[in-house]
């Protein structure tokens, strides 16, 4: 075996390595998080029930601000995501969100968004990500 074969053998080994410990920690971090999950998930389909899309994007917004960590963020998404699902739904609440797959105005559109929210960059851009999935999912543009 050559040195460029040995080379390339080794640098893909690494990366199989390394994208396996990746996917095996997220199933683990999920497994393990599963109940929160789906606790917030279900909790958003409750507030959902009382409010229209607005509020539970206005709520999200509300409980991000709170959020302390990563779990709790995607908890948080989880929250919006089954609240949006179960709230009623004013015709015009998606038709400024771009699609997920719209790179330069998804950067432009939550650049704008974000620069009227009190949230941490990531924060702002998760949620919006959120809401482009729903958007996309439910009103199918």
């Amino acid at each position: 075996m050559t040195n460029k074969a040995k080379v390339a053998s080794a640098i893909v080994a690494v990366i199989l390595l390394f994208v396996t410990a990746v996917v095996g920690g997220y199933a683990y971090w999920l497994r393990q998080n599963k109940p929160s999950l789906q606790a917030k998930q279900a909790e958003g389909l409750a507030f959902g029930k009382t409010t229209d899309d607005n509020g539970c994007w206005q709520e999200a917004v509300k409980r991000q601000k709170d959020a302390k960590d990563f779990a709790t963020t995607l908890q948080n998404n989880s929250f919006m995501l089954a609240c949006l699902a179960a709230a009623k739904n004013p015709p015009n609440f998606c038709d400024e969100v771009p699609l997920p797959g719209e790179m330069i105005t998804s950067i432009a559109w939550s650049t704008e968004r974000c620069s009227k929210l009190d949230l941490s960059k990531s924060d702002c851009q998760g949620l919006l990500r959120t809401l482009q999935t729903y958007c996309s999912e439910y009103y199918k543009k």
